[in-house]
């Protein structure tokens, strides 16, 4: 499935976005292309995001939302697998 796309859709539709990334157990990354199309994604749109939850239990991941909260204009926080309905609830305040 391709993100970006439905991605621009709502922003054109509804305005600013409140995402959830909920990682997988076991995920390990993004192949190469997407990674890099979550990118130009982020920067071009950087004022399109409200706010972003990631949600899982790597170091690495919690490292890609401080990334995040460094690339766009918006509320970045993480939360371990175990706060998933906090993390609901933040996007949703």
């Amino acid at each position: 499935m391709e993100l970006v796309p439905s991605w621009e859709a709502m922003i054109a539709r509804h305005g600013k976005l409140r995402l959830l990334f909920e990682m997988e157990p076991g995920f390990k990354g993004w192949q190469p292309s997407a990674a890099w199309n979550d990118l130009k994604f982020s920067v071009s749109h950087r004022n399109d995001i409200e706010r972003m939850a990631l949600v899982g239990d790597a170091k690495w991941e919690e490292w890609v939302a401080k990334l995040d909260a460094l690339l766009i204009d918006a509320e970045v926080r993480f939360f371990k697998s175990s706060e998933l309905d906090e993390a609901q609830r933040w996007l949703r305040e």
